[in-house]
């Protein structure tokens, strides 16, 4: 094991504070576009309900679309910054015997050299957990349920 100067130290302390601030950031922002998602959702269904035009149900679907997709990408890079955090959470529980400092940067540089279809994937990996589609599907499901009562 490769020990760490008092400096090298200092700024993997750093990096792990930043890294916690930024993945808390992250919690709040996806809490944000869940928040934006549900407010546009309901309001033009009323809007769509109260001026007796159903053909404004498509609206809600492409937003709900659009939302999960963006919460998805910040769930992918959450994802990045986590991977990281635990590296040096390792290390520090002396689970891993070396680490690079200040090495975030690497984590995204591997990410960018993913073939588009990869980054496809991976995206989607993030769209379809539980706690991501949740909202989403439910979202669809009434969307469904509300344009065979209308129609």
């Amino acid at each position: 094991m490769k020990e760490l100067t008092d400096r090298e130290f200092q700024v993997l302390l750093k990096e792990f504070e930043l890294l916690n601030s930024i993945i808390k950031d992250l919690d709040t922002r996806i809490f944000q576009i869940k928040s934006w998602s549900i407010s546009i959702f309901s309001a033009i269904i009323g809007l769509s309900i109260l001026n007796n035009k159903p053909i404004l149900l498509f609206i809600p679907l492409i937003t709900s679309l659009l939302f999960w997709v963006i919460e998805g990408l910040y769930k992918m890079y959450q994802k990045i910054f986590i991977e990281r955090l635990l590296e040096i959470e390792n290390f520090f529980n002396k689970e891993k015997t070396n680490i690079k400092i200040a090495y975030i940067s690497h984590s995204f540089k591997n990410k960018n050299k993913i073939k588009s279809l990869e980054k496809i994937y991976l995206l989607s990996e993030r769209m379809l957990t539980f706690n991501v589609s949740i909202l989403y599907l439910s979202k669809i499901a009434i969307l469904f349920i509300i344009s065979f009562i209308f129609i």
